[in-house]
């Protein structure tokens, strides 16, 4: 990049300056460590009994939920290959810098809003991706599932289809990142969020009150981490290449 992120987001102050100059040093000297522990990581893991094995729900309880429910998928991704997303993983002690949401099990299509970098500005926003180029690109990636009733569902579909509709109009919010970094709150705007605030801001649309924290101080990980008392089953484990939205299918059948 061809100015210093600092420049091009316009951080003034000199204090604020110092810690974020402070805070990507530290990245730098951590990131070694992180990359070991990934390489330990499994090429696939399918969690079989993410359902099956449930202690919220007796089995006839949880194929009526299944049965009436709209599954909405989470997709993480782990395999950071630029000092931006590392940055992310290392601040916020993550596993994951990015997350993405689906609305069928082949991940067809995934929603989410994603940076642009480039020489002198930053660009970005609400973007669409095929999980294709999550394949491609050989991401190391993490799927968990909600299920949800058919009225937010649809009411899922309005936001996406609104956010689709207004896309040229929306923006990366790169000053929320530099805001989370120093602790300073800030109401969401709905045309301009990073990717974990586009999810919490989904969630409140929706009613889903599942963590309990304000949008801009919402990481990837605080989603991921979320689990069966929240109404999430994490399914997949491992890189995208090997993904199988059939074996995803059978988890549930196997209730």
């Amino acid at each position: 990049m061809g100015k210093d992120f600092a420049d091009i987001i316009s951080i003034d102050e000199a204090k604020e300056r110092s810690i974020i100059e402070e805070i990507f040093s530290s990245i730098k000297a951590d990131w070694k460590n992180r990359e070991k522990e990934q390489r330990k990581r499994k090429e696939c893991c399918y969690y079989e009994d993410a359902l099956k094995g449930s202690d919220l729900y007796q089995k006839e309880t949880l194929r009526k939920l299944i049965a009436e429910s709209k599954k909405v998928y989470f997709v993480f991704t782990s395999s950071a290959r630029t000092d931006f997303a590392r940055a992310i993983m290392t601040y916020t002690n993550s596993n994951y810098y990015h997350v993405a949401v689906s609305l069928n099990e082949g991940l067809t299509n995934l929603y989410f809003f994603s940076p642009q970098i480039g020489q002198d500005k930053l660009s970005g926003g609400f973007t669409c991706e095929k999980i294709h180029s999550y394949k491609k690109n050989d991401y190391d990636i993490h799927v968990s599932c909600m299920m949800i009733t058919s009225e937010k569902y649809k009411q899922l579909l309005q936001e996406i289809s609104a956010m689709m509709k207004y896309q040229r109009q929306t923006e990366y919010n790169y000053a929320g990142l530099i805001n989370y970094v120093l602790g300073k709150r800030e109401e969401t705007n709905g045309y301009r969020m990073f990717c974990s605030q586009f999810i919490m801001y989904l969630f409140r649309k929706l009613g889903i009150d599942a963590i309990h924290k304000e949008p801009c101080f919402t990481s990837p990980e605080d989603i991921a981490g979320l689990g069966e008392d929240s109404g999430m089953y994490h399914l997949y484990d491992g890189r995208a290449a090997f993904y199988d939205k059939e074996k995803i299918m059978k988890i549930f059948d196997a209730v």
